[in-house]
């Protein structure tokens, strides 16, 4: 049976009443409980996460990179995570916080999957209900992806019991670095930006950091379709 993970929302010290409600839902998911603590000096919220009832692992990240939260750092600890040959997760579940917004879709996004957003009732490992309408409305979702990323209006959910837990402390877990390099990459902070023409910037992006989806506005494609072939052919792409 498949394990879910929850991305905990924390302080680093503690954890954040968010991921109680949270673990609720993951457990009616099926299969086991683990807990991602993701921080820097967060010894504390990680101890506290494996005391949680119907918690069975809590892995703890911990890393510079990762104290202030940033949602491009936390999406690629735990794309690390999930793709570790020893971890087979069948759900990513997130408070639906304003922190787990900002992960959530950046995982989706780097698994290629639908995320399932604001999931107010588990009715079976693959189907669940949410508000939409501004909430005026109900719509069961159903999602065939093998790893389905949600994220859980903590309203609809009780609380887990803070303690009771059978996770035996917390394992430690290398952190990645490479999401601040995403930003600096998005940013534009890369030397290349600075001495290429415009016309062939993205090209040379693309070519060199084995660039496979590559996401832009559409203004943006409109140009490079109105410059041609010429660039893109310059490159091995």
């Amino acid at each position: 049976l498949m394990s879910i993970l929850v991305i905990a929302e924390h302080d680093h010290g503690t954890l954040k009443g968010a991921t109680f409600n949270t673990v609720t839902a993951a457990s009616q998911c099926g299969g086991d409980v683990h807990v991602l603590i993701a921080g820097n000096n967060a010894v504390g919220a990680a101890e506290a996460a494996s005391k949680i009832a119907g918690v069975a692992k809590v892995l703890h990240a911990e890393g510079a990179s990762l104290a202030e939260q940033l949602g491009e750092n936390i999406a690629a600890q735990v794309i690390a995570v999930v793709g570790r040959e020893d971890k087979n997760y069948s759900h990513l579940l997130f408070p639906a916080t304003a922190h787990g917004k900002n992960v959530a879709p950046r995982v989706a996004a780097l698994l290629d999957v639908a995320q399932i957003s604001d999931a107010m009732k588990i009715i079976s490992a693959d189907t669940f209900e949410r508000p939409i309408y501004a909430g005026n409305a109900i719509a069961t979702v159903q999602s065939t992806d093998a790893i389905k990323v949600i994220t859980v209006r903590t309203t609809g959910f009780d609380p887990a019991a803070a303690t009771g837990g059978t996770a035996i402390g917390f394992s430690s877990i290398s952190t990645q670095q490479f999401g601040a390099k995403l930003r600096d990459l998005i940013g534009g902070s890369f030397p290349i930006f600075k001495v290429m023409s415009p016309k062939d910037v993205w090209w040379e992006i693309i070519e060199r950091y084995g660039v496979t989806i590559f996401y832009t506005a559409p203004t943006a494609i409109r140009v490079c379709m109105k410059w041609g072939v010429e660039f893109p052919n310059k490159h091995d792409l």
